[in-house]
């Protein structure tokens, strides 16, 4: 019984391993975003995580001179409270913060993009042996402004 313990262990650690991304992987696709540089735009993101229901909406960020300038619940269309304004960030925000994840023996960084670098969802685990410490962001209808 141990040993079948101690295989789901180390199964578990190796499936995690697999779905993350290398820094060189990184570095690359958050250069393709930088090349194209895009510095006035909105998008949607939707936050999946142990939150309280603020943190989940889905909302519009509009981010203008590469500065998160606006966000609006995308549902009732109005603004958000300053506190979750200011868990908002640009595209290159967010790829800066993943930095912090990948290639660590604590962190796990899974990163989804499409072919123009333009990313799609980030998860994040920042400490795989905590629970509840987990979060996924899709990110969806890129618009430049």
């Amino acid at each position: 019984m141990r040993y079948l313990i101690i295989m789901s262990v180390v199964l578990l650690n190796y499936a995690i391993a697999c779905d993350t991304i290398t820094r060189q992987q990184l570095q690359s696709y958050y250069s393709q975003w930088l090349d194209g540089e895009i510095n006035n735009y909105q998008y949607v993101i939707q936050k999946q995580c142990f939150c309280s229901p603020d943190y989940t909406k889905k909302l519009i960020v509009r981010v203008e001179n590469n500065k998160v300038s606006d966000v609006i619940d995308a549902e009732t269309e109005h603004k958000v409270s300053d506190k979750v304004f200011e868990q908002q960030r640009t595209i290159s925000e967010w790829y800066q913060l993943s930095f912090n994840y990948v290639d660590t023996e604590f962190g796990v960084l899974d990163l989804e993009v499409d072919n123009n670098g333009v990313p799609l969802s980030f998860y994040i685990d920042q400490h795989k042996m905590r629970a509840d410490d987990e979060f996924t962001i899709h990110i969806s209808n890129i618009e430049t402004l």
